[in-house]
């Protein structure tokens, strides 16, 4: 599930068969990784209904989460240096399938945060306005966010979900290596100081960001489910945002921290769309 430097998941999707239009994606930079899940378990939409895919014709790009009618939560490198509207870019949701089933709208409208670096992923979230509101139903749903200023405690256990892929050996370049279907893995919020003395040559910010895993590896996101919600007692908390390869000991997975953005997130959803139209008739 992670990108170890900034090339999209973008690129790796289209890169196969659409070279040259993968060019539209990528944005040059080299140290991060995206990532998907390693060592979960295939999972329902029914289970998970808040979960969209932002696809490139067939191809995984990211995941991202329902958190108003016609709004879509996920990370910042997933648009980075292509911030103009592709046509053929759209969000599929009430599917497991990434390519099939469901609903798709088309990407109307999207942001980055203004403070986002793509050096060292800090502020990594990103807001998409679909073009239509989505048809709310038992496997389309939005997502509660955690309040402004929350943290979660070290010792939960969280939800990810994404189609990133399930070996981190795997050619990222060959989509036919990414799962069809969408995977789960529950992984445990680790101490902050401990995450700072693992990534000592990174930066981190103890106010924006989270970190998850297990200090021995063998479970993970990776390539693929960035953007992807990270998800505890029925809040999401967190955003898949980037690591080192995937499931590798004492590499945890690097997640935004929702509770530091609700404002912005409010901010920008409030001067696009009126604020009645902002309550979902379903949560999860």
């Amino acid at each position: 599930m992670r990108l170890f430097c900034c090339k999209l998941l973008l690129i790796l999707l289209v890169v196969v068969s659409i070279s040259a239009e993968s060019n539209i994606f990528s944005n040059g930079t080299e140290h991060h990784r995206t990532k998907r899940i390693v060592n979960g378990w295939k999972i329902q939409i029914s289970k998970v209904p808040y979960q969209v895919a932002i696809v490139f014709r067939s191809y995984i790009v990211c995941g991202g989460s329902i958190i108003a009618p016609t709004w879509v939560l996920t990370a910042a490198h997933c648009f980075y240096d292509h911030q103009e509207v592709v046509p053929e870019l759209k969000v599929r949701a009430g599917s497991d399938r990434r390519h099939i089933g469901g609903e798709l709208r088309r990407i109307r409208w999207q942001t980055i945060h203004p403070q986002y670096s793509p050096k060292t992923l800090l502020y990594d979230i990103a807001l998409v306005n679909v073009d239509s509101a989505f048809a709310l139903n038992q496997d389309v749903v939005c997502i509660r966010m955690a309040p402004q200023g929350y943290f979660p405690m070290a010792g939960k256990m969280a939800l990810v979900s994404g189609w990133g892929l399930e070996n981190p050996n795997a050619d990222k370049k060959d989509p036919s290596n990414f799962p069809i279907r969408l995977n789960y893995a529950l992984l445990p919020i680790m101490e902050f100081p401990l995450c700072q003395q693992m990534y000592q040559k990174h930066t981190l910010s103890e106010h924006t960001q989270i970190c998850a895993g297990y200090p021995q590896g063998g479970r993970d996101a990776c390539v693929g489910d960035s953007g992807g919600p990270v998800v505890i007692n029925q809040y999401q908390v967190g955003i898949v945002s980037w690591g080192i390869s995937c499931a590798q000991p004492n590499k945890p997975g690097m997640y935004t921290n929702v509770g530091s953005f609700r404002d912005w997130i409010y901010e920008i959803m409030t001067s696009k769309t009126r604020k009645g139209a902002l309550e979902c008739i379903r949560y999860l």
